[in-house]
């Protein structure tokens, strides 16, 4: 065997084993993504405000954090101030904010199928727009049948009654588009993933802090307690380890096959919330849901290069 060969053979080892673990870094993404958004719909339904909720999630998810940021001398600013200000923004306390907000006018079907659905349009629009990347064909049509899907959520949420429904849609619309940026802005700056996460949370505890004193202190006198510890336990899961996970997924995969990964969500998420909510989808929300899982796998094509 030549030394070519044998190095062929060792780059093709390394790239599949890195596949592999980046595959099971998106299948726990998808696992803590689902029950994120279970939990936070169980929550903003519960004794806690979405300020409450985002104040547990900061708090916690920064003491875990702090020790190991201490010992690896990480800086709280991620390459200059624009790029941490887009981090923080697109992952942090303002997207928690946003997303939260809207989950109080639609189901959990609804959270994951339109929010993280269409999470894929706009990291292409945006490595069109920033990154000069041009679309393919399939990732055209792949939008076209995410909007098709989109709608079919929207006239399930009609049919149901729940005239409120869009109100979440359109929140969930700008939740994904600012975790677009959150991705491509970790992806340009090449940041580990334990130093996004670190950044994210911490700014975001800064920033919950500011909002508590300006809008109002929590109320402890109205909040159960068996609410907070489970807030605490799954905001915590997803502000570490699903960060770090994503991270780890995205650097290992890549953005178009990660995302691929994350289309599983929307089921997992409609699957859990019919036990753990009560709530059971329509039909048609479950066939919105299944056209935007394929809208999603077609769009998740990376962009070409210029």
């Amino acid at each position: 065997m030549t030394t070519a060969t044998a190095t062929t053979r060792a780059v093709r080892t390394g790239t599949r084993r890195d596949i592999s673990i980046g595959v099971g870094w998106g299948l726990l993404v998808v696992l803590i993504w689902a029950t994120w958004v279970v939990s936070s719909r169980a929550g903003v339904k519960s004794s806690l405000r979405p300020l409450d909720i985002a104040f547990i999630r900061y708090a916690c998810a920064s003491i875990l954090l702090l020790p190991v940021a201490l010992r690896k001398s990480l800086p709280l600013v991620i390459r200059s101030v624009p790029t941490t200000l887009a981090i923080v923004a697109g992952a942090g306390a303002p997207f928690l904010l946003v997303s939260v907000t809207g989950m109080k006018f639609a189901p959990a079907s609804h959270i994951a199928s339109v929010m993280i659905g269409s999470m894929p349009f706009f990291v292409a629009l945006l490595a069109v727009v920033i990154l000069g990347e041009r679309l393919r064909p399939i990732q055209w049509a792949g939008f076209a049948v995410v909007v098709v899907g989109l709608s079919i959520i929207n006239a399930s949420g009609l049919s149901d009654g729940n005239s409120d429904s869009w109100r979440g849609q359109v929140l969930f619309l700008l939740a994904a588009a600012m975790w677009a940026v959150y991705t491509i802005a970790i992806r340009a700056a090449k940041v580990t993933a334990l130093h996004s996460a670190f950044a994210v949370n911490a700014w975001s505890l800064i920033l919950v802090t500011i909002a508590y004193g300006a809008l109002g202190r929590p109320d402890f006198a109205s909040m159960r307690w068996s609410d907070v510890c489970i807030q605490a336990a799954a905001q915590t899961v997803s502000a570490v380890v699903g960060l770090y996970a994503f991270g780890e997924s995205v650097r290992r995969l890549g953005a178009a096959r990660a995302a691929v990964i994350s289309a599983l969500t929307p089921g997992i998420a409609t699957l859990l919330a019919i036990p753990m909510l009560g709530e059971h989808p329509s039909g048609m929300s479950l066939a919105g849901i299944a056209v935007i899982t394929v809208g999603v796998a077609w769009a998740s094509v990376w962009p070409k290069k210029p």
